[in-house]
Formats: C-alpha cells, structure tokens, sequence
C-alpha cells in the first residue's frame, strides 16, 4: 500500500493552519483591545485629545495587546483546523494511511514553536518602544484637564479651585444663567463666594486662562482676624462687595503637553531581558545589604538594651565576661530558676512595672522594624515589578505552546470544525488562563508568593490539560467527545426500548385467535388504567407520595409479555409486524423510586438530590407515557386484523 507523502502532507496542514491563525489572531486582537477601550476610556474621553494623539495610543495599545491575543489566537486556529478536519473525515484518512497525529502535528507544532520565538524577540525589542510611547500618552492625558463642559443644575468641579453652580445655560450665546461660585484657590481659610444674575466663560486664545464675565451680582469673603485682637470678644471680619460688571481670571491650561519618554523607560515597561535582569541583581544586593545592616542594628541595640554594660550580655567577648557567664550556668544548673518562679519572688507592683517595660520596649521594636521595612519597600516594588516583567517576557510564548497542545489534540477528539464549539471551548480554556494568570500575577504582586510562582501559575495549571489531552488524543479515546455523552444522556432519560423477535420457521400449533383477541382486550384495559394511576398522570412534583406502582406495571409487563409470546405461534405477516410493535413495559418506572410512600416523601424533602431526580423521573415517566399510548395503539391495530381472520387461523406456512 503506497504511503501518504508526508511532505505534501506538512503543506497541506500549514495551508490550512496558517490562514486559520491569521484570522483568529485578528479576531482575538480585536476582542483584547475592545476591553482595553473599556478600560481606559475614561482617561481618553474630555481631555480635549486631538485624532492623531487617539490614534496614536490605539496603535501603541494594539501593539502591547500582541503577547495576549497571540495565545487565544493559536488555541482557535489549532481548534478550528483540526475540527474540520476530524468532520470532513480527513484526519481520519490520514490515521487510515498510516500517518499518526503526532506526525499530523509536527508541522504545527514547529510552526507555532517559531511563532512564539517570533512573540519572544517582539516582546523583548519592539514591543518595549511601544509600551514607552503608550504610557507616555497614557499618563500624560490623565495629568490633561478635562474640557469644559459645565452643566446645569449642579456644581462642576471641573477648574481646579473654583466650585461653579449654573442653573441655567444658553446654548446658543453661551451665557449662563443664575451663578454661583465658591472660589477656594488661595485656601479654604480665605474662600470667597459669588454670585451673580448671568456670565459667560472664554478661553483665550493659548488656551492658558479662562476668562469669565459675572453680570448684576455680589461678592461675600471672611476676612483674616488681626494677630492682636482678641479671638472671643471680636465678630470676624468680612467683606461684602456688589458689582455690576466683574471679570476674573483663572489660570487654566487646556494644552496636552507630552511627558519626557526618559522616565518611562527608566521603568520595567521600557526594558529588555538583560536591562531587567541587571537591575533586579543591582537592586536584590542593594536591599539585601540594607537588611543585613538593619538586622545587625536591630539585634545590638536589643542585646544593648537588655543587658547594658552586664558581662551576661554575649556581645561581650571578654575572658572575664565568658568566665563569668559559664558561673552564672552551672549556679542556674544547682538552682533551677523559672519565669514562674521569678514572678513569684517579684511584688506585684515590680511584675506590672516589668510587663509595662517589656510591652514599651517591643512596642519600640515594631515601629523600628517597621521604619526599616518601609526604607526598602520602593525598592521591593520595583524589584518585583521588573521580576513580574522578566517573566511575562517567557510566559506568553510558552503559553502559545500549551495552548497548541490543548487546542490541536481537543479539536482531533471532538472534531466540530467552524467558529462554534470552537469558540466556546476557547474561550472556556482562555477564561480559565486568565482568571488563574490574574491571581496569580496579584500574589506576586503583593509578595505573598514567589514571583516566579505567582507568574508561572496559569503554564502549571494548563500545562496537564495539553499533555492529558494530546495522550487521550494519539490514542483516539472518545472521552471527550461530545456525542459519546451525548448518547449516554439519551440513554439515561429516553433509553429506546425495541422488541426484538424472530420469526420462526415452523408454526407446529398455531395460536387460537380468539383466545388472543381475548387477552389483546385485557392488555389494553391494563395499559389505559396504567395512563389513568397518579403515578402517570398526577402532578409530577407529587410523584415522591405515589410509590412504584408496581403492581400495575409488573401485571401489564407480564400480561403483554405472555400475549406476545402466545402469538409469536403465528404464520400471519402482520400479527407479527404489530407484535414488533409493541413497546417492552418496565416492571417499575426507575429503581431510584423508593417504592414506600414515607421513604419518598423523605427523599423529596431532600432537595439537593432530589431536584435533578425529579428531571430524570419527569423523563423516564414521559418515555412511558408514550409506550403506553404506542402499546394501545397497537392492540387496537391488532385487534383489527384478528377481526378480519374472522377467528380463524392461516393454514399456509
């Protein structure tokens, strides 16, 4: 048998994968910088931003979202390839051919390899420029002011140190109606209120000063009391002005101006591997020495503190010091001293002054302790930022080849091509990522776990996923695949019971007809009672009180199976059609029923179990509710062509 070409066959899969990747990657980009205007709209909407600065912080965001839509990409276009695959039976063929998945895949697989190489490189070169320019923009339109807008009704808080409230505004003329102001800018000790009957509000043309224009009102401002005068006799001073026309001038810079870049790439955002790994070994040997140092302090001045000038104290080294101390043990050794003891031989008013020291002195060793922890706690946040940083540079591209491992494999089992299963598998995979990834980068952050685990979390979580799946996958298990369960809950709720019989090829003694037209009436009579039992036509949430019944059903069970048997001795073609017909009936409605009313009166209280039990019993008793009805259907067929036999059996064989 001729072999598949596997160089065609290495073609054939990359023709398929890559323009797969493209479109996913697209939409998946597409997705991630949605949620990144979700994000950060607020920082971009009224700052006055020109088309090109928004431009421009798209296009440097969409660059930085590359290393999280990449992964997701790569899960839906490994998906989606070998889905279709797996339904268009070509995965198959090849499997027939003799070509096993892992070979199937190793064209992939050196193709993602590369990409995440690719991710690699642009994370550690390009990508860094544009995170410099994104944050610059970033930061400097959060510093921008807001544009003016002031609204009707309320107070706007938009010009820093003035508090305005218009109650009315022209939109054509620009004149605002009925203002008042609370001008706070030289402090709140000296604020001043104005109100006046209308205004309007210009803006020069530099866009540095506002210039606002108050009609028919007055001014109200509390006056500094002198040094001299006395502060509870004297009334406050104030003053109070009315105008006619008053102009003020409020400085207000509506400019963008741009951040220097230098100091966002001093930062983790503007730095390579290497940059990143000789600043956190600078930083690491800087708050390690600064901690050595404080422990050492720490542990002298306590030491210092609780011994003095005493020889007992160990950092005294002298021989007097060291022979006085070796007494002092073996006296402890003939005299056995406790704190029990001690406390014993001390008056209670030396115990509370000991404890009152004693709590003083560790009340002074925290906050020293504190103070030191606080002297290197800048330089902890930007050692573990660039850590976090270093990492993110790896995991991403070792995330595009463990989301491979479980979209290629997870494709071949299910085998559902288009945009579909596809996409929900996708997404429940890359939400599962996500939320562990985010955990874990908040652990590490806060420096409750190693960086390295906080940032590695979601590769170990998924990593078994990859391998259990590409096993269950080379080995073509249908654990996975949908339709096995599928089947199995059709098998559960509505199990298709057929009866199976076989003619026989000699008829000794042929059934008496009237004697089976007899017991087809009786079995019809059973099966319309059974319909009538509250078991199958009573309320189903009242089913727990009913029981099994099952002595109508084990009698029905037994009595059809008897007609069926008595008229299997039959040479007619159609008896035994309709015998064929006739549905097996279950001796119970389900084993899980408990067949006395208290015990199911009980297991119905129980609700945890009981509710998904319910939806099984509405099932299994809908399944026999419709035998029933194709079981007296068949016996009124049935009965009908024993009529026409007029009773009288088929001679022929």
């Amino acid at each position: 048998m001729k072999k598949l070409p596997i160089k065609r066959l290495y073609l054939f899969m990359l023709q398929t994968f890559l323009p797969l990747l493209l479109m996913t990657f697209a939409i998946c980009w597409f997705v991630v910088l949605m949620q990144f205007l979700w994000k950060y709209v607020d920082d971009m909407v009224g700052k006055g931003l020109s088309a090109m600065i928004l431009a421009k912080m798209l296009f440097y965001a969409a660059m930085t979202l590359v290393p999280m839509a990449l992964p997701l990409g790569i899960l839906l276009a490994s998906l989606m390839t070998f889905g279709n695959l797996g339904e268009r039976l070509e995965l198959l063929a090849m499997k027939s051919a003799g070509v096993p998945l892992y070979r199937i895949m190793k064209p992939l697989f050196f193709s993602v390899l590369a990409v995440a190489g690719g991710l690699f490189i642009f994370q550690n070169d390009l990508m860094i420029q544009s995170q410099v320019k994104f944050y610059t923009i970033l930061f400097s339109a959060r510093r921008a002011a807001p544009e003016l807008e002031i609204p009707e009704g309320t107070f706007y808080n938009g010009i820093k140190g003035y508090n305005l409230f218009v109650k009315k505004k022209d939109h054509k003329t620009g004149v605002l109606h009925d203002l008042m102001i609370y001008d706070h800018s030289q402090g709140f000790a000296d604020a001043r209120i104005i109100v006046a009957d209308s205004g309007k509000l210009k803006m020069d043309e530099g866009k540095t000063f506002l210039t606002l224009m108050l009609h028919s009102g007055e001014t109200f401002q509390n006056l500094r009391a002198q040094q001299n005068q006395p502060v509870d006799d004297a009334p406050i001073p104030y003053m109070r002005e009315h105008f006619a026309t008053k102009e003020i001038v409020i400085p207000f810079d509506a400019n963008f101006s741009m951040m220097d870049e230098g100091a966002m790439r001093g930062e983790y955002v503007g730095k390579n591997v290497f940059q990143l790994q000789r600043f956190i070994d600078t930083v690491t040997l800087r708050v390690d020495s600064v901690g050595t140092r404080n422990a050492e302090n720490l542990y002298r001045q306590t030491y210092n503190a609780r011994y003095a000038a005493s020889r007992l104290s160990p950092l005294d080294t002298s021989a007097t010091a060291i022979a006085y101390r070796a007494q002092v043990q073996q006296a402890s050794k003939a005299i056995p001293i406790t704190l029990d003891s001690l406390e014993r031989r001390a008056t209670t008013a030396q115990r509370l002054e000991a404890r009152s020291q004693m709590i003083n002195r560790f009340d002074s060793y925290i906050g020293e302790c504190i103070i030191m922890r606080e002297s290197t706690a800048y330089e902890q946040d930007r050692r573990i930022s660039h850590m976090r940083e270093w990492h993110t540079k790896f995991t991403y591209p070792v995330a595009c080849l463990v989301f491979f491992f479980i979209g290629a494999p997870l494709g071949a089992i299910i085998r559902k091509g288009g945009l579909g299963t596809p996409i929900v598998a996708s997404v429940l995979f890359f939400v599962l990522y996500y939320m562990v990834d985010t955990f874990g980068v908040k652990m590490a952050k806060t420096g409750e776990w190693p960086v390295w685990a906080g940032m590695w979390l979601s590769t170990f979580v998924l990593l078994p996923f990859g391998l259990f799946l590409t096993y269950k996958a080379t080995r073509d298990s249908s654990t996975l695949n949908v339709d096995t369960y599928l089947n199995w809950l059709k098998r559960v709720f509505r199990p298709q019971r057929v009866r199976e019989l076989e003619p026989k090829e000699l008829v000794v003694v042929e059934a008496d007809y009237g004697q089976a037209l007899t017991e087809v009436v009786g079995v019809r009579s059973d099966a319309r009672e059974l319909l009538a039992a509250p078991i199958i036509s009573g309320r189903l949430l009242l089913i727990w009180q009913y029981g099994r019944d099952a002595v109508l059903m084990s009698g029905l069970k037994e009595r059809t199976d008897a007609l069926v048997e008595y008229l299997h001795n039959t040479t007619d073609k159609l008896i035994f059609a309709k015998l064929m017909d006739m549905p097996p009936i279950p001796a119970t409605l389900s084993r899980w029923l408990p067949p006395d009313r208290k015990a199911g009166m009980a297991l119905g209280l129980f609700l945890p179990i009981s509710l998904p039990l319910l939806i099984y019993l509405g099932a299994r008793r809908k399944l026999l509710k419709d035998e029933l009805h194709t079981l007296i259907r068949a016996c009124d067929e049935l009965e009908e062509i024993i009529n026409k036999k007029e009773y009288k059996p088929h001679t022929t064989l």
